[in-house]
């Protein structure tokens, strides 16, 4: 019995030895192909990183040029607008280029309706159809050259101006910037009651209803002179 076992694994060892020497044999050119797969993955390897070398570049200078396009676009854009600002102000301060205007000597430029009276609101909206602005008052020098043009063109009429009733029953009176027209400001004639919405200048403010009919006087804005 133990000499069976004996021999089988006398067995055992002698094919373990046998199968440890054909790989052993064998070794070297298993070295050698794995040496040469290894060198050609390397070789793949250096490839694909040539090519993703040359797609980077290419993409940075694809990026290059759609920055330079992009900041083409927006110097035309500038330029542009530029010139469409150029064309509004043009449009805008044409009724002075034109003549149309009566310089006072107050420094400003207006334009005293003369065709026919009509209501604040199309007074408001002629002056700006025209590229100008209902008038403002904001001292009694402005109110005083005003006044007097407008007594010359006819003692008896009234000329809307931009100040409004913007608070209702609490009259809070506002020129079309927003700056305030105060209750006790010596532009306004004496013993007026305010009690309607809408401003004219005649000798100095007084209020009337906003449907009522008057001339208008418009001045020219800031930015054209």
């Amino acid at each position: 019995m133990r000499g069976t076992k004996s021999r089988e694994m006398l067995r055992f060892l002698l094919i373990f030895v046998g199968l440890v020497t054909t790989i052993l044999a064998n070794n070297p050119q298993q070295i050698d192909t794995s040496s040469k797969i290894l060198e050609e993955l390397t070789k793949n390897a250096n490839e694909t990183s040539e090519k993703l070398n040359r797609l980077t570049k290419l993409v940075y200078d694809q990026e290059k040029t759609l920055k330079s396009f992009d900041q083409k676009l927006n110097d035309l854009a500038k330029q542009t607008n530029k010139q469409f600002e150029d064309v509004n102000s043009f449009v805008r301060c044409a009724p002075d280029r034109l003549g149309l205007l009566t310089a006072l000597p107050n420094g400003k430029k207006y334009l005293f309706s003369h065709s026919s009276s009509v209501e604040w609101k199309e007074a408001n909206e002629t002056c700006t159809k025209q590229g100008l602005l209902l008038a403002t008052i904001k001292d009694e020098d402005d109110a005083s050259v005003i006044a007097s043009v407008g007594r010359r063109i006819s003692p008896h009429r009234g000329w809307w101006v931009s100040a409004k009733n913007s608070g209702g029953e609490k009259k809070d009176f506002r020129w079309r910037d927003g700056s305030k027209l105060e209750l006790d400001s010596p532009l306004w004639a004496r013993d007026v009651d305010k009690a309607d919405d809408c401003v004219r200048i005649h000798n100095k403010l007084d209020s009337l209803p906003c449907d009522s009919h008057w001339y208008f006087i418009c001045e020219l804005p800031t930015e054209c002179y």
